[in-house]
């Protein structure tokens, strides 16, 4: 009487593919843009905002970043001084389709929801002040501030509209968010 099975070898071989396949689909799963949330995203545009301004001080050259509420995107771009001034493109992504930009304000007041928005950023250090206001549908669920000449921005839940305790905020949130 002969019994039919598989051998140790061959159950290691299929262990084996199994979790090479296993260790794909998880690494797929992990990036896949559904599983990212509005706190994920906000963290993400501070990292790209301060990545910009200070690509602007070390290169000594101008960066700026495009923000297009209508695409729910954005570019940030580095001038080049050689021969002709270029635009040279640093990081371009959209935000996850979970997310989106609301709108901006900036320190005017300007309330800006719909077309393109350039933040610039120069070598001496300071910026634009603006406010970000992340969210899906129309819900806000994120601010993201940044100050002009500050060094740290901040992530505030909700809607977070008075400009005038930004820099009390700084203080309060310093080490946390730099």
């Amino acid at each position: 009487m002969r019994f039919r099975g598989l051998t140790i070898v061959e159950m290691a071989i299929v262990l084996f593919i199994m979790s090479l396949m296993l260790i794909i689909v998880f690494s797929l799963v992990r990036t896949f843009s559904v599983f990212k949330t509005t706190q994920d995203e906000a963290e993400i545009l501070k990292d790209m905002y301060m990545f910009a301004k200070r690509s602007a001080i070390k290169s000594g050259q101008i960066v700026y970043m495009d923000i297009n509420i209508d695409e729910n995107k954005y570019i940030i771009y580095r001038k080049e001084r050689k021969e002709e001034l270029k635009d040279q493109i640093l990081v371009e992504r959209n935000l996850f389709f979970t997310n989106k930009i609301i709108y901006l304000k900036l320190h005017s007041g300007k309330k800006i929801d719909y077309g393109k928005v350039t933040i610039y950023f120069y070598p001496q250090g300071f910026n634009d002040e603006v406010s970000i206001y992340l969210g899906s549908g129309n819900h806000i669920k994120k601010t993201i501030i940044f100050p002009r000449y500050g060094r740290y921005s901040i992530i505030k839940s909700g809607v977070f509209e008075d400009m005038d305790t930004t820099e009390k905020i700084l203080e309060e949130d310093k080490g946390a968010n730099f």
